[in-house]
C-alpha cells in the first residue's frame, strides 16, 4: 500500500528526508528538490529515488544537473504543485489548503485503484480454481441460482 507521509506537506521535513541523496550541490541539490515538491524515500540500492508529496509521482534516474521542476513537469504535467508554477514560500493559505484537498483525493484514487486491483486478482484466482474443480461453470452457477431462488414449499402444507 502506499504511505500518506504527513510530514511530507512541509517543505522543510521533504529536506530533511534527502539525507543520503547523492547530489548535494548544483540543480539537483536537495533544497531544489524538496523546493519543486519531492521528498526522498530512496534506500541503497535506490538512492536517487524520490516522490512528489501532491501527486505520489516517484521518480529516480536522476543526474546532478537535472532540474527538479523541469522533470516534475515533464513526467506529472498534470500535478496541481507543477501547475501553480510556485516555490512553496509564494502560495498563500488557500492555495496550501488545496494542494492538500487534492493530494488527499489523489491518495484515495491510488488506495481505491490497489484495492480493486487486488480485488479483480482474487476474483480471477477463485474463478480459475473453481474452472480446474468443475465447479466453476455457468451451467453450475444458473443451477445453483435457480434452485436458491425457486420457490419453497409453504409450512402450511
Amino acid at each position: 500500500m502506499q504511505a500518506y507521509d504527513e510530514w511530507a506537506s512541509s517543505p522543510e521535513e521533504r529536506l530533511k528526508s534527502f539525507k543520503h541523496w547523492p547530489f548535494k550541490q548544483g540543480p539537483c541539490s536537495p533544497d531544489k528538490m524538496a523546493e519543486a515538491g519531492f521528498y526522498a524515500i530512496g534506500k541503497k540500492s535506490e538512492p536517487d529515488l524520490a516522490k512528489c508529496y501532491v501527486c505520489f509521482k516517484e521518480l529516480d534516474g536522476w543526474e546532478r544537473d537535472d532540474d527538479p521542476w523541469l522533470e516534475h513537469e515533464k513526467h506529472a504535467a498534470q500535478c496541481p504543485f507543477v501547475l501553480l508554477k510556485k516555490k512553496p514560500s509564494e502560495l498563500t493559505a488557500k492555495e496550501i489548503l488545496t494542494l492538500e484537498v487534492e493530494r488527499s483525493k489523489k491518495f484515495m484514487v491510488l488506495q481505491y485503484d490497489i484495492k480493486f486491483k487486488l480485488l479483480q486478482d482474487l476474483k480471477e484466482s477463485v474463478l480459475e480454481e473453481l474452472e480446474k474443480t468443475g465447479k466453476g461453470g455457468k451451467e453450475n452457477r444458473k443451477r445453483k441460482t435457480s434452485r436458491a431462488t425457486a420457490k419453497r414449499p409453504s409450512r402450511k402444507d
